[in-house]
């Protein structure tokens, strides 16, 4: 099958997962003087022209809130959830939708509903959902405690970026939200600033608040707040060199990030992290369960010796205090919890017949794999069983070595048809049919490629979904993008793709993006391109700031481009 480098569990499942893991069970919250003297106004109260409607929260797609991700863990585990075709969703704290409307796009049949406390924010969403004429997609302008039986059940509640920026009502709120409005299969997402990881930070978002005192415009407060940062690091002598990296690092990790996104993480009223287990502690007071992390591999005890993990299995009692422990020795400061109702029982002892109804896609490449003249090139031979083993690299660094024909098969087409999904039983067939075999498969073929669809899962180098989703891997004869990416194209925004991400591209690319309505050709890309080009009137970025031979090099560039989109999941058609 396989290993993953740097982590003691390959498979991403041992008897960890069946041991008791009853949560800490407790009727009252467990207040912490320090954090409920943080708390300030909930967002239900702050989103007002002065905050979220002065400055929008820039709206994003966040991959491991999908609902078909959330149905795919659930059922991994063993429970019922329904699919996300037949699905309602809700959201609080939508902003401007910009994680529902790609959902909305790609499953017309579901319905998906988005509340945000911002007018000015519920305003924009309605715009661009109105443009694509979406039917189902409901954004509404109301607080949390507006929920109620009236708005129904719900098969999928997400609640990303809002619960530690609300005040402990409002926590409150959300969490009876999920109680009353989640269906009796549903699955709760909620993501929340993390202690001990936020330790670190208190003192920087401190300082930045007190650095913009008094300052009324928003853009200078922000710019204020990033000066802090710098003036700190100058500050530092030379004895607090530690100190200074710290401060240097977050820095620096601001200066890739928006000024939104410091102006309501860093400068909010109210941020409050939390623990793990008063987290738990919170849903188990709301009749909810832990389910999982909805990012899976992070539940994996990687990067740790073999000793340490054997002390931490020791030490550790159920699974909670697995995940607790392992925030110490992480310094965790952010998570993504999944919740169910507390009637339901997950199945904790995983094995290889949990992907039978799941379909499986990669996000991974062979290790060197590089392109000359256009052509991929592997650093190994391409026919499986010719190399002893065959490493690969997810899109997240987690590293992979497939050691038997097999399972270097099943991954070689994951990555080759990314991002389409498989059956398990579909890529087992086709995996042994790469290697020229026409005899059914084994049980141990079956075993073979499960432990390393299980392993890889584990190490963050494949995805898991329930339901089909619609991707045009390869380029067709007259190419079409999906319909938002057209439309945030047009409009210079950032593209959201198909498999909920989102993307930065080049001046080239978005042009391109713009023109793939079904109805033109390579040849017709072409023209159409060299015309512009030659005008003056198409910015193609700095690939194409010095004259060049545009008939010998665009057709191949565009081409290019085309088959970039099919992997990255912008083509439809």
């Amino acid at each position: 099958m396989g290993t993953t480098t740097h982590t003691h569990r390959p498979s991403g499942i041992d008897s960890l997962w069946s041991r008791k893991h009853d949560p800490v069970c407790c009727a009252n919250e467990d207040p912490s003087s320090l954090r409920t003297a943080q708390r300030a106004r909930s967002l239900v109260e702050t989103a007002s022209p002065n905050r979220y409607d002065q400055v929008p929260y820039l709206s994003r797609p966040q991959p491991d809130s999908h609902p078909n991700h959330l149905a795919a863990q659930a059922r991994f585990l063993g429970l019922d959830p329904v699919p996300v075709e037949q699905s309602r969703v809700l959201e609080l704290g939508c902003a401007q939708a910009g994680n529902l409307l790609p959902m909305a796009v790609a499953f017309p049949t579901a319905q998906f509903v988005g509340l945000d406390a911002s007018a000015v924010e519920i305003a924009a969403g309605r715009r661009i959902r109105d443009d694509l004429a979406l039917q189902n997609l409901d954004l509404r302008h109301a607080r949390f405690e507006d929920v109620d039986e009236t708005w129904g059940l719900f098969d999928y509640i997400i609640c990303h970026g809002v619960y530690s920026w609300v005040d402990a009502a409002a926590q409150r709120q959300i969490l009876s939200i999920c109680r009353d409005n989640l269906s009796p299969q549903g699955v709760v997402y909620i993501s929340y600033n993390l202690l001990p990881g936020w330790y670190q930070r208190l003192p920087l978002r401190e300082l930045m608040g007190r650095m913009t005192e008094g300052i009324p415009r928003a853009s200078d407060q922000v710019a204020a707040a990033r000066e802090a940062l710098r003036f700190l690091a100058r500050s530092l002598p030379e004895s607090e060199e530690h100190y200074r990296q710290l401060v240097e690092a977050y820095d620096h990790h601001l200066a890739d990030h928006l000024d939104t996104y410091i102006f309501h993480e860093y400068l909010s009223p109210s941020n409050e992290p939390i623990y793990f287990h008063e987290f738990i502690r919170r849903a188990w007071a709301h009749n909810l369960q832990y389910l999982s992390e909805a990012e899976f591999h992070s539940m994996v005890p990687d990067n740790i010796s073999a000793e340490v993990a054997a002390e931490l299995h020791a030490r550790a009692s159920d699974l909670m205090s697995v995940e607790q422990l392992l925030d110490f020795i992480r310094n965790r400061p952010f998570r993504k919890t999944l919740l169910v109702h507390r009637a339901l029982v997950p199945n904790r002892h995983v094995e290889v017949h949990a992907l039978q109804t799941l379909r499986i896609s990669g996000k991974l490449e062979p290790l060197g794999v590089r392109e000359v003249d256009g052509q991929t090139q592997l650093p190994f031979p391409r026919h499986p069983g010719a190399h002893r083993v065959m490493p690969f690299r997810g899109i997240s660094g987690g590293l992979f070595e497939a050691d038997t024909p097999l399972s270097q098969a099943a991954l070689l087409l994951l990555w080759e048809h990314r991002p389409n999904s498989f059956t398990f039983e579909a890529l087992l067939t086709q995996s042994c049919a790469a290697l020229g075999r026409t005899d059914p498969p084994s049980d141990l073929d079956r075993r073979d490629v499960g432990q390393t669809i299980l392993a890889a899962y584990a190490g963050d180098l494949v995805r898991l979904r329930m339901s089909r989703e619609s991707f045009q891997a390869t380029v067709s004869t007259q190419p079409c993008a999906c319909p938002l990416a057209r439309y945030q194209a047009e409009r210079n925004l950032e593209i959201s793709s198909r498999v909920h991400q989102n993307l930065r591209l080049e001046p080239a690319d978005t042009l391109l993006l713009q023109l793939l309505d079904g109805t033109r050709d390579l040849n017709a890309l072409t023209h159409i391109v060299a015309h512009m080009l030659a005008e003056g009137t198409a910015d193609m970025g700095p690939r194409w700031t010095e004259p060049q031979p545009v008939g010998a090099q665009l057709p191949d560039f565009l081409a290019e481009r085309l088959t970039l989109f099919g992997q990255l999941g912008l083509l439809v058609g």
